[in-house]
């Protein structure tokens, strides 16, 4: 056999011995390229998770702490508070006070503790000036400056909207809500109480350097968004309906404890990516059991997380 022979048959030789090779290797290069792509998608799906329930908590953190802050706790006192014309059971004056949790409606499926409604102050950087005593139900008072966030209700009608209402928490002997009826000046306004349905209105006190607070109504909620996807919901019951504020929020489920000083929340969240095939059988780990049952068939398609905060209602 010439060199040349010998030179060919080791070429083949050597093909036949370095192609497996190649496949081989192209083979675990490529098993190595789809294992990493599948790794930054799971760890992308849960970046994003967690950033869409911090989000969730930043929104209700503000209205939780100052929930029931400078006004009536016990259901009846609640009631007693806000007159009894213009009220609907489509308003905060229905509620059975300022913290509630009640059922939700998705796609015509009933989810239970699926709505947590809250009334809640917000400051105005506005105090008074002087200590106020009174026993009427229309007084006025004199404050540092004109609350801008505060609106008068018109002549005739009735305050219906948050925004109609103030918030004095140092007011003795029991705190409660008042509406605004007018600017008598600059920083005088008049406000009005409700009139209880027997005996004559209690004498209160609003003491000087008393910081005025709105009041205001968060109902907050999962529902869908769009087709095939789902958002966290809020309404302040101020005119403006319900409006997304997180997309990808799956559910949400709210527990009051039995003290009511604290209240827990459970996120369901999916992740940005979606599968052709379900990717989350079965209950999602730290999600409550009783509540798999509801979760929308679309969502498996995604990976799914479970998040859960519990707050303290430090006003109650």
């Amino acid at each position: 056999m010439t060199t040349t022979s010998l030179r060919r048959a080791f070429t083949i030789i050597e093909l036949l011995v370095a192609v497996p090779l190649a496949a081989l290797l192209f083979c675990g290069v490529a098993q190595t390229l789809v294992h990493h792509i599948l790794v930054r998608t799971e760890v992308d799906d849960e970046i994003a998770a967690y950033a869409r329930a911090d989000r969730v908590w930043s929104i209700l953190r503000d209205p939780l702490a100052l929930c029931g802050y400078g006004m009536p706790k016990d259901p009846a006192g609640y009631a007693q508070a806000f007159p009894t014309s213009g009220a609907t059971k489509d308003t905060f004056f229905s509620w059975p006070g300022p913290i509630s949790i009640t059922h939700s409606t998705v796609d015509k499926n009933k989810r239970e503790n699926g709505s947590c409604r809250i009334v809640h102050a917000i400051p105005s950087k506005t105090t008074t000036t002087t200590e106020i005593v009174t026993s009427a139900d229309r007084f006025t008072i004199e404050l540092t400056g004109t609350p801008p966030h505060l609106e008068p209700t018109p002549f005739g009608s009735s305050p219906i909207w948050p925004k109609n209402w103030a918030i004095f928490g140092a007011m003795q002997p029991s705190a409660r809500p008042f509406w605004f009826s007018a600017h008598n000046g600059p920083k005088q306004v008049t406000l009005r109480r409700a009139k209880p349905k027997s005996g004559d209105l209690e004498t209160v006190t609003i003491p000087e350097n008393d910081e005025l607070y709105y009041l205001r109504a968060t109902e907050a909620r999962a529902g869908l968004h769009g087709e095939g996807d789902w958002a966290f919901y809020t309404d302040h019951h101020d005119g403006s309906g319900r409006q997304p504020r997180v997309v990808g929020v799956v559910d949400a489920r709210f527990e009051l404890a039995p003290t009511g000083r604290t209240m827990k929340m459970h996120l369901l969240i999916r992740g940005d990516h979606r599968h052709p095939e379900k990717i989350t059988p079965g209950t999602p780990p730290g999600w409550p059991a009783e509540y798999a049952k509801d979760i929308p068939d679309a969502a498996r398609h995604y990976r799914l997380y479970a998040f859960e905060m519990t707050f303290g209602l430090r006003n109650f």
